[in-house]
């Protein structure tokens, strides 16, 4: 997701762009201090969404927020909060922004989608109730909504999945690859051999989480055209 930020100063903007770089999640594609503040400046950068403070010498981020609409905002609220936002999710404090910009992702995605998804995973066998399933499951959503996410695995799919979850993206990865194990040991193999063809096959091997990731998301889009 392509990510404009624009806080009180250039100082903290920066701070913010390294704080959201680390996490490899998004695509940054400006970061300004207040005094840099624009509407059509913000809009026309091409960002999906737009980190805030409410707060700000030379510019005022609830009137921002309001001139984006409805683009999404997320607002470092320094203690203040003003009604009658909904393109708003407030924040206290810097370290709560990568969370909420996961959550804004999530909410771009169709219901219908995370639908698709569920069923998929469930006609392969996968079994809903396990950590590595609902990791897998949250997975394919960013990759759905990221074409570009399996360039970087690690950084835009695992890393964003294991702040929400509050574990590290290798044990993400290792959830994932263990969901992936049990389904080809007692998942439906007619339904795998549909989606993978002779990989299915034992002494082939089975998928790396990254080509499955791109299988069954590219199953996905093509039967919902």
């Amino acid at each position: 997701m392509r990510i404009f930020i624009c806080r009180r100063s250039a100082a903290l903007a920066r701070q913010t762009r390294d704080l959201l770089q680390r996490t490899g999640a998004h695509r940054i594609v400006g970061c300004v201090g207040a005094a840099q503040a624009d509407a059509q400046r913000l809009r026309l950068s091409g960002a999906d969404a737009f980190v805030l403070d409410c707060a700000m010498p030379y510019a005022d981020g609830p009137a921002l927020a309001r001139a984006l609409d409805p683009l999404p905002c997320v607002m470092l609220s320094g203690g203040m909060r003003v009604r009658g936002l909904p393109n708003v999710r407030w924040v206290e404090r810097p370290e709560e922004i990568s969370a909420a910009l996961e959550g804004i992702l999530r909410a771009r995605l169709p219901a219908q989608s995370l639908r698709e998804i569920a069923e998929e995973l469930l006609c392969l066998g996968f079994k809903p109730q396990t950590l590595g399933t609902r990791q897998l499951q949250s997975a394919l959503e960013i990759v759905l909504k990221d074409d570009d996410a399996l360039g970087d695995v690690k950084g835009r799919v695992y890393r964003p999945i294991a702040e929400r979850m509050g574990c590290s993206p290798a044990s993400v990865e290792r959830n994932i690859r263990y969901a992936i194990e049990c389904a080809w040991t007692s998942g439906d193999l007619s339904a795998l051999e549909a989606r993978f063809g002779y990989t299915v096959q034992a002494e082939k091997g089975k998928p790396t989480n990254r080509a499955f990731l791109a299988q069954i998301a590219e199953h996905i889009r093509l039967h919902r055209a």
